[in-house]
């Protein structure tokens, strides 16, 4: 029987092991084919720690290792015949020992693209959850953020909203209905602290405090580096 994550990935993703050029795949697709000759999945080359005499431990290992090897063997196979028909280039030997090493453990995560998280984000999956920890601020500052992206495009300039200070408090007003919209729509109890608000207002387009001096930390160190060399 295989493991949830391979199942998933061969039933799931059956466009991309058949059509997909990418080393990964054409490996899965390889131990795909591998799995339905042999039924099983290759063996690892790993054995648990257990007790036994060093000697028995030691044989016990050459024979897994053994196994693991030709087993690799048949997969370098399928996968050599892969590249083949596709085109490209082989997959070198050390990246296909350590996929059968560790092919047990393989799984694909499917993430949006940044396009697709500007444009349409999941609100409910990839922030509630946070919203629930009152010490996690980042999924605030997002809301923070995509709120004043909103009301900068509906106001009547763009480019210079949050820039007028005697326009803060329309403003103010006008991030605090983008944000409740955004947090109604996630089905979140609470609004968002006003205070990320205003922090936003008060800096404006410009970079926030802490990541200028993120930067201007690293480009210290860069310049410390050519002066002592």
């Amino acid at each position: 029987m295989l493991p949830d994550n391979i199942t998933l990935i061969f039933t799931a993703y059956q466009d991309l092991i058949s059509g997909s050029k990418e080393p990964f795949w054409i490996m899965v697709r390889a131990l795909k084919q591998f799995v339905d000759d042999e039924g099983r999945l290759p063996v690892q080359g790993d054995i648990p720690d257990m007790i036994s005499m060093p000697d028995y431990y030691l044989a016990l290992q050459k024979i897994y290792l053994a196994k693991s090897d030709a087993d690799a063997s048949i997969l370098r196979a399928h996968v050599d015949r892969y590249t083949s028909e596709a085109g490209i280039d082989k997959i070198t030997p050390e990246m296909l020992t350590r996929f059968v090493r560790n092919c047990l453990q393989i799984q694909v995560s499917k993430m949006n693209t940044i396009r697709q998280e500007q444009e349409s984000p999941d609100w409910f999956d990839d922030v509630q959850c946070e919203l629930m920890d009152p010490s996690n601020t980042c999924a605030r500052w997002f809301i923070a953020i995509k709120a004043f992206e909103k009301a900068a495009q509906k106001s009547a300039d763009p480019s210079k909203f949050s820039d007028d200070e005697t326009k803060v408090e329309a403003e103010l007003t006008l991030l605090k209905e983008e944000a409740k919209a955004i947090t109604d729509a996630i089905g979140c109890e609470s609004e968002l602290d006003v205070r990320y608000l205003k922090e936003m207002l008060r800096y404006g387009r410009s970079k926030l405090h802490c990541v200028s001096s993120m930067l201007g930390g690293t480009a210290a160190q860069e310049a410390c580096k050519l002066v002592m060399s």
